[in-house]
């Protein structure tokens, strides 16, 4: 079906692309992340030059990415740094508290918890900061 999809449309279409990256999530979530990887590569390299690093959907598979990469201890800066663009992205269309940049910043802090990133102390304190001083504002309805 995506390949259909990706011939009717090409498959440098926005669509096409998503669906590809839902075959990459489907492999991912079903225990064939070597397969799912060249997947992810291959599509965010596409989004990137198409949609840029502030599309939503750039940001999903940057996300999910993140997501296969910090599962693997010689990936996890990479993946790391999926999650830093992609929050460096969603910044630039919505507010700190939208779900989305809420969710990077956890899976950010999670993985700087788990302490498989050397010198992260900083950047952990620095996310916790953010976090807090951006619970505070909202509090105080200043956000």
């Amino acid at each position: 079906a995506i390949d259909g999809l990706s011939t009717m449309l090409s498959a440098r279409h926005p669509f096409a692309i998503k669906a590809t990256r839902i075959k990459a999530d489907y492999l991912d979530s079903t225990d064939r992340p070597n397969a799912a990887k060249p997947i992810y590569y291959k599509v965010l390299k596409m989004q990137t030059a198409i949609l840029g690093t502030s599309h939503p959907d750039t940001i999903e598979t940057l996300n999910n990415f993140g997501d296969l990469l910090t599962d693997n201890d010689e990936t996890v800066i990479e993946g790391f740094r999926c999650y830093q663009t992609g929050l460096d992205g969603a910044l630039k269309r919505m507010d700190f508290n939208h779900p989305t940049p809420r969710m990077l910043v956890a899976n950010m802090l999670a993985v700087l918890e788990e302490g498989n990133i050397p010198n992260s102390g900083e950047t952990l304190q620095d996310l916790k900061k953010l976090e807090r001083d951006q619970e505070e504002a909202q509090d105080y309805g200043l956000s």
